[in-house]
């Protein structure tokens, strides 16, 4: 949070449900926040040694986090923590997934 001002600024985007913000921290956080008054409603870490760089969108009431090791963690959207799913990408993923028509697709790029 922004001290002079007391506005919450974010360095990537951030997924919204409404009244819910979510971001997270490349430290494997993720936290919750009120989109009227700011406050923050809940901070989650994932299991230590886990990065969450930008990999997360909301879509349908839930929120899907991807960390660096694969693992899809879907959230129900709202003020708790609620761990809905995980499911394993089978890979690291260092790339956020694209979404078209209730698919996701998840890959890697070597050139």
């Amino acid at each position: 949070m922004e001290r002079t001002t007391g506005r919450i600024l974010f360095t990537n985007p951030a997924g919204f449900t409404g009244e819910y913000l979510y971001n997270n921290g490349w430290n494997g956080t993720v936290t919750c926040y009120n989109t009227i008054t700011g406050a923050e409603i809940w901070t989650h870490r994932q299991d230590p040694g886990t990065a969450i760089l930008h990999h997360r969108f909301a879509s349908d009431g839930k929120i899907y986090i991807v960390d660096d090791k694969g693992m899809v963690n879907v959230l129900k959207a709202g003020p708790e923590y609620i761990l809905l799913a995980e499911n394993p990408l089978g890979e690291e993923s260092m790339v956020a997934p694209a979404i078209t028509e209730n698919i996701i697709f998840s890959g890697q790029l070597i050139i």
